[in-house]
């Protein structure tokens, strides 16, 4: 491995790295400039094969001088020393959440291990990603190799072949390192939320927050000064390369003035330490270009796609519904927030505790006796009604129980998770160990989950964690359980003869009713249309579903 250029620049010297490939090369500590004479530069290249792989070092040293520039470095700011914070070492539970959730498919790093490898190795030897991983957090150190990113270009259709900013580059991570700073920044974010360090005005790389609360704010307040009748000024900032010339000293003193010095923190912030990135070259991209058209109103119909207008629409109606909570028309139809679930944000308990719940929730049918001192849940839906219910069988008699009759636009989900809900209540007072036996295990996978943005789920997890001696088993249903009858039984006759609980829409239902509006316009449109008249007389009637 030769060296181009050393230095402790700000961010990511390119060095070359013959071990990934003879025209590869890998940068570290560098600053992209734009280059005008790279044709200049290139163009004395051999076409003599021994003669290009003989000169190819030579040839990206020069690439990479014209690429990249040097920068005297700022030093970072000289913290006074603080006594390190030893958090809870990783549990296996916070593994396999993640990496049951990483798709498939994803193109892997430098190294070749693949989301597919990963699960194969979760599921092979359970222990080994906890105990490397525990390890780098008790060592502070994220692993070199993880820090490479292999870069691909996109060329940019319609741009320049020989300018280098006509490439779009993505970077290709190693999947372990992704996975172990997910692992990191889960445990982080906890940190600042609970310290309340987040700003109120972040969007963006925060739970529970994105670009649509960023366009609800700004047009609430333009909405705003409207009313009033005051001026508005919005200013929009667009900073090029605004991740590539950050300052990495500048993170670390960010870092600082946090005050959280703990073996997260540490870990993560030796991420930007000794950063690579590998670039290999490659050929440019295959175009395809469209010559011909269809009458629009036409191809929407037969392809079943909704006007843009109408899509739109529906988005911005269920953000302001469903994140501004506030009422929104969708053309004549009011859609009010307080009639469907609000999203709770965030971890609402710290990790580790949160995964002591696993000791409460089990998924084992061994042993069951569906008479014996238990209480069985259940939640029922049909085109009735809802309805959700337990009952407590103590000697194989019921001793007590609940019905609970709940509108007809509530979720069979809603249903289940409310009657686990009120067991557990009814339990909370019962003062000895008992089993709480549901067959849903939806619920139960919900309650596992720290990150669950539903209100009932997060008092059941709370619940759960203040009453120790409650326990939460799973079971297969309709299988002859006598509990599990009753219960069922319960749910079904609550439809119509429970007590009546108010519970608002599920936010699924929101969607649907607006889907539902959307698709009424959109037939209207079509009916009352001016083109694609022959198509109509083939397919009158509007979906969301291609035709044929």
């Amino acid at each position: 491995m030769s060296s181009v250029q050393e230095s402790s620049q700000k961010s990511p010297t390119w060095i070359l790295e013959t071990a990934l490939h003879p025209d590869a090369i890998s940068l570290r500590n560098s600053i992209p400039v734009s280059i005008k004479s790279l044709q200049t530069t290139i163009g004395h290249l051999s076409n003599n094969g021994k003669q290009r792989e003989r000169n190819s070092h030579r040839i990206w040293a020069k690439i990479l001088q014209k690429l990249y520039r040097n920068i005297a470095p700022r030093a970072a700011q000289i913290q006074p020393h603080q006594t390190l914070l030893e958090e809870e070492k990783l549990f296996q539970q916070e593994i396999d959440d993640i990496v049951k959730k990483i798709p498939i498919g994803k193109v892997p790093g430098c190294d070749g291990i693949d989301n597919i490898i990963v699960k194969v190795i979760l599921n092979s030897f359970p222990s080994l990603l906890l105990d490397f991983f525990n390890k780098c957090l008790e060592l502070t150190c994220y692993p070199d190799p993880l820090k490479i990113g292999l870069v691909i270009l996109f060329h940019k259709t319609g741009k320049e072949e020989h300018n280098i900013k006509s490439y779009r580059p993505i970077s290709l991570l190693p999947t372990l390192g992704k996975l172990l700073e997910k692992l990191l920044l889960q445990r982080f974010s906890f940190q600042l939320k609970t310290n309340k360090l987040q700003h109120p005005l972040q969007y963006r790389f925060r739970e529970g927050k994105s670009a649509d609360d960023a366009l609800l704010h700004v047009t609430s307040l333009l909405e705003q000064a409207r009313r009033q009748e005051t001026l508005a000024v919005l200013i929009s900032l667009d900073i090029s390369g605004a991740f590539d010339s950050l300052q990495y000293s500048s993170i670390r003193d960010r870092f600082a003035s946090l005050s959280l010095f703990s073996n997260i923190s540490e870990t993560l912030l030796d991420t930007l330490r000794n950063r690579k990135v590998a670039m290999q070259t490659s050929e440019g991209p295959v175009l395809w270009e469209q010559t011909r058209t269809t009458p629009t109103a036409a191809l929407q119909v037969v392809t079943g796609l909704q006007p843009l207008y109408l899509q739109i629409q529906q988005e911005a109606t269920y953000a302001r519904v469903s994140r501004a909570r506030s009422s929104s028309n969708f053309f004549t139809v009011i859609f009010s927030p307080t009639d469907y679930e609000s999203k709770s944000s965030g971890i609402r308990i710290h990790p580790p505790p949160n995964f002591l719940l696993h000791s409460q929730i089990s998924f084992a049918e061994n042993d069951i006796d569906s008479g014996v001192n238990a209480i069985y849940t259940d939640g029922s839906k049909t085109d009735e009604g809802t309805g959700s219910a337990y009952c407590i069988l103590e000697n194989y008699g019921i001793i007590a129980s609940w019905q609970g009759k709940l509108d007809r636009s509530n979720s069979v989900f809603q249903a289940e998770i409310l009657a686990i809900r009120m067991a557990i209540e009814a339990a909370s007072s019962l003062h000895r160990p008992i089993k709480i036996r549901t067959d849903s295990l939806s619920s139960l996978m919900a309650i596992l989950n720290p990150k669950s943005h539903h209100s009932i789920v997060r008092e059941i997890q709370t619940l759960l964690l203040s009453h120790k001696h409650i326990h939460l088993r799973w079971l297969k249903a309709h299988v002859g359980y006598l509990g599990n009858e009753c219960a069922d039984q319960l749910a079904k006759e609550a439809i119509t003869k429970g007590d009546p609980f108010l519970l608002p829409k599920p936010l699924s239902y929101l969607k649907a009713e607006i889907k539902s509006a959307a698709l009424s316009i959109w037939q209207d449109n079509w009916d009352s249309g001016e083109t694609g008249r022959s198509t109509h007389d083939i397919v009158p009637r509007v979906s969301n579903k291609p035709v044929g």
